[in-house]
Order: structure tokens, then C-alpha cells, then sequence
């Protein structure tokens, strides 16, 4: 499902820049400023913890072995409790590194465009899961707990979106 939703499709090689990925959703000036993580709960064949969504490789990354209690998740998402009596098998984070779209974009369009590419992001992974028959919620996000859970800069890795899955 992540590499359907988040994979790369191409590269655009440039001279002086680092090559951009063309990928499955689409992103303005293909700067893509939305990174994945998975939380994983209770999925088949994969162990407790943090993955980030590696798009180049199609792969999930193993970022951390903790366990992400109940209490955490209820913390980041408060509104979770209101739609599930039991915990997600997976939650996707989507955070913005909002320095990708800073290039082509500078100040005020900045925030509209990455909003834009992860509600892009967010419907694509909607259409994927419930079409594998899957209950799907989307959430907005607290910044810190989650980047202090992902080890990111928050001044430059901010968090949009979870999106649970049952």
C-alpha cells in the first residue's frame, strides 16, 4: 500500500540540484515536502514500531523498537477515541519538511502547496486501504510528541496528518 500511494515512478535529473523523484501522487514542482512513517501495531510479518516510508527503494525502514501504547496514541490523536474501541494495526504520519518547498515557493505559498500535497497523499492512501477492505481515519496531528517520537527537527520536519488503519 505504501509503495502504490508513495512510490517513485521516475527521477528528473538536473545540473546543479539534486535529482527530484517523480512520484505516484502528484507534488508541486515535483519538490514532494511529505514524508511517511508507519507506526505499526499489529501487521503481519512486521514487528512492533516506527518505519519510515523509504520511496526510492518501495521499503519500510526500521526506525525504533518502542512500543507505541494506547495512552501515546490518544495524546497525539485525541479525537482516536471517538472512532475505534480498540487501537489502529498501523498509523501513517505525514510530516512536511517544509525546506523542499521553500526552494521553489518561498514564504506564503509555502504552506498552501504542502497542504496540498498531503491531502493528495491522504486520499491516495484512503482509496488504497479501503479498497483492501480497510477502515480508514484521518487525523490531524500534535507537533512535538510526534517529533520527539521520530527524532525529527521540529523546526523543520512539522507534522500534518496521521492516518489510522483498521
Amino acid at each position: 500500500m505504501c509503495a502504490v500511494a508513495f512510490g517513485r515512478t521516475g527521477i528528473i535529473r538536473q545540473k546543479h540540484s539534486e535529482p527530484l523523484y517523480l512520484r505516484t501522487s502528484p507534488s508541486m514542482g515535483a519538490r514532494h515536502p511529505v514524508e511517511a512513517y508507519a507506526l505499526v501495531q499489529d501487521v503481519q510479518g512486521l514487528s512492533q514500531g516506527c518505519y519510515h516510508v523509504c520511496v526510492g527503494e518501495h521499503s519500510l525502514d526500521y526506525i525504533s523498537n518502542d512500543h507505541i501504547d494506547s495512552e501515546s496514541l490518544y495524546e497525539w490523536i485525541p479525537t482516536l477515541t471517538e472512532k475505534s474501541t480498540r487501537p489502529p494495526r498501523v498509523i501513517l504520519l505525514l510530516t512536511a519538511v517544509f525546506e523542499r518547498s521553500m526552494y521553489r515557493y518561498r514564504e506564503p505559498h509555502i504552506f498552501r502547496t504542502v497542504h496540498i500535497d498531503v491531502g493528495h497523499l491522504c486520499a491516495s492512501v484512503e482509496l488504497i486501504a479501503r479498497s483492501y477492505g480497510m477502515i480508514v481515519e484521518i487525523f490531524p496531528i500534535t507537533q512535538v510528541p510526534v517529533a520527539e517520537r521520530l527524532g525529527a527537527e521540529l523546526l523543520t520536519e512539522g507534522g500534518m496528518a496521521a492516518v489510522a488503519l483498521w
